[in-house]
């Protein structure tokens, strides 16, 4: 009955915790106002917002005829192994039909889903529930979650808790496999779930890969026992078998098709480049309510090197606490002392990530020697966070059950856990978010006027070229910009989009090389209908090429954002 009893305890707690950090993230984020405004619109924001609605407007996100008109767009040349986030958006886009609800809600959906899972796996340390609510919503709520918003599926980071849970159980006196304890079904549902976790990125199953390497060579060195190095094995192979389906699209689409040399070259020197900092692990994040700790993230950036996305790795006050407490704990540790095995354990696996992941470390060697697609190892910061974070909690939650009553507990956990909040969220940024807004809807407005103007289903030339994806700035027209008039419209498509080093995008780029009068001839026997040109990527704020237009055909754009950064011209067909 006791037993019962705890565990509908537990599934009330992780539901209101659920609740919670839904609703926190809701208001931290500036969501409060209106969910059809995207919470980031630009650069990779417009990119998740470009695979969002090729899964509303599609079957599914690798093939879409509303962009690279006329050749289509195919996207099989960017492996990824996240059949997991995609198919979430999908259902989740069935509901919505709105690219920008379902970008917001699948972001906020991330929180009660990290507390959730984090919660459990900290109870399954044996660490309290007062501590493992605070160590959940500590990790839920990393300046790591804000700072990643246009990577969207970085910030569902819940599969990090459940692959350390595996690594701590492979290295445990009964790993997972070889426990005579558990029944057929339970290692079935194990198998299921590192499939299920496989599927929500690459990098993340690649940390969890390392996780399990280490923890089944270290458990043999220690026990003398190969069923240890199995067990990692097994879950490594079950794990490398789920991002192998993930990808095979991908790979029989290039073996149909030939490789691109164009898209996804990544080279050694990137593994520095987007390595991780340890001091950017403990410095205040840059968006940092205090102006003072904030500065201090700032004064970093502009006097180092190599301050990239490797800028989103803070681990908060608390987090670096913990990650302090694990390195004392590596090299303190005495063999004739008791200790808590999941302590030692954190400490020995963060050491091996912060060596491995670390600028100049093994990552180097590996990116050299073995592959260098696994390049921005700053992300493994969100496993140590978890870890450091755990850290602490074992640590706390031994200490008080020592020496205070439960009411001091408490107390103590609220105050973290509110000090905590205030020290890894950002501040609110009202301007920001009128700015956005205001942007959104002087776009919005420019293209529902092209779609007035011209006929349902046609299509839309979109100047200037700019190749797809991964390219720098056209003068102040940033990457994956020209999504925007597809991001908008509903019954247009665009010639933007098609992959570059495909036969679309060498299409596109030959005609930019011609002359703007022979461009229009070609473009309307293609059956295009009109003109979309940013303005920002041009020099001359495109006033060169509209004077041509206009007299070409004999009239000027038809329609200028409010904003005036966007025009259009109607070619008629």
């Amino acid at each position: 009955m006791k037993n019962i009893l705890g565990k509908k305890q537990n599934l009330v707690l992780m539901i209101g915790l659920g609740i919670f950090s839904f609703l926190l993230a809701w208001y931290i984020s500036g969501l409060k106002f209106d969910l059809n405004i995207p919470i980031i619109y630009g650069e990779d924001g417009l990119f998740g917002g470009w695979y969002i609605k090729r899964l509303i407007d599609g079957a599914w996100y690798f093939s879409n005829d509303y962009t690279g008109f006329p050749f289509g767009s195919d996207f099989y040349d960017y492996p990824s192994a996240d059949f997991g986030n995609f198919f979430l958006l999908k259902l989740l886009g069935l509901i919505t039909g709105n690219y920008a609800v379902t970008y917001n809600v699948y972001y906020l959906l991330g929180f009660p889903v990290t507390a959730i899972v984090s919660f459990w796996v900290l109870r399954q340390f044996q660490i309290s529930t007062a501590f493992s609510l605070l160590g959940a919503v500590l990790f839920t709520f990393l300046p790591f979650h804000f700072l990643r918003i246009g990577h969207l599926f970085y910030t569902w980071y819940f599969v990090i808790p459940l692959f350390v849970y595996v690594g701590f159980k492979i290295f445990s006196d009964k790993p997972p496999f070889f426990d005579g304890r558990k029944s057929w079904l339970s290692k079935i549902l194990l198998v299921f779930v590192l499939l299920i976790i496989s599927s929500f990125g690459v990098y993340y199953a690649f940390f969890g890969v390392m996780i399990f390497m280490v923890s089944g060579f270290i458990a043999w060195r220690q026990q003398k026992s190969l069923k240890y190095i199995f067990s990692a094995l097994i879950a490594i192979g079950i794990v490398g078998l789920g991002v192998g389906i993930n990808v095979t699209p991908n790979l029989v689409y290039k073996f149909q098709h030939g490789a691109n040399k164009e898209i996804a070259q990544r080279w050694p020197p990137e593994s520095e480049h987007y390595g991780l900092k340890i001091i950017q692990l403990l410095l205040p994040h840059s968006a940092h309510r205090s102006d003072f700790l904030a500065k201090a993230n700032k004064k970093y950036a502009a006097q180092f090197p190599l301050v990239n996305e490797n800028a989103s790795a803070s681990l908060g006050v608390l987090g670096s606490v913990g990650f302090l407490m694990l390195i004392y704990v590596f090299f303190m540790r005495r063999e004739n002392k008791e200790e808590d095995p999941h302590l030692y354990w954190l400490a020995l696996m963060t050491i091996f990530l912060v060596l491995f992941a670390t600028i100049g470390g093994f990552s180097a060697v590996f990116a050299l020697l073995i592959t260098p697609m696994i390049r921005a190892w700053n992300r493994m910061s969100v496993v140590i966070g978890f870890m450091s974070i755990a850290a602490l909690m074992i640590v706390l939650d031994q200490y008080m059950k020592k020496k205070y009553a439960l009411r001091w507990m408490i107390l103590l956990v609220i105050g973290l856990g509110l000090f905590g909040l205030w020290d890894q969220t950002p501040r609110s940024c009202e301007t920001c978010l009128k700015e956005r807004q205001q942007v959104f809807m002087n776009d919005q407005q420019f293209v529902e006027e092209i779609e007035k103007t011209v006929p349902a289903n046609t299509a839309i030339y979109q100047l200037p070229y700019m190749a797809f994806p991964e390219v720098p700035p056209i003068h102040e027209l940033h990457d994956y910009g020209l999504f925007k008039g597809y991001l908008h419209s509903q019954q247009l498509k665009w010639s933007y989009g098609g992959t570059k080093g495909r036969e679309g995008d060498e299409f596109f780029k030959d005609l930019s090389t011609k002359p703007i009068s022979a461009q229009v001839a070609i473009i309307k026997q293609l059956g295009f209908s009109g003109i979309y040109i940013d303005r920002r990527g041009y020099t001359d704020h495109a006033a060169a090429v509209e004077k041509e237009l206009t007299q070409i055909l004999g009239k000027p754009a038809a329609i200028v954002s409010a904003d005036g950064n966007l025009s259009f011209f109607d070619i008629g067909r």
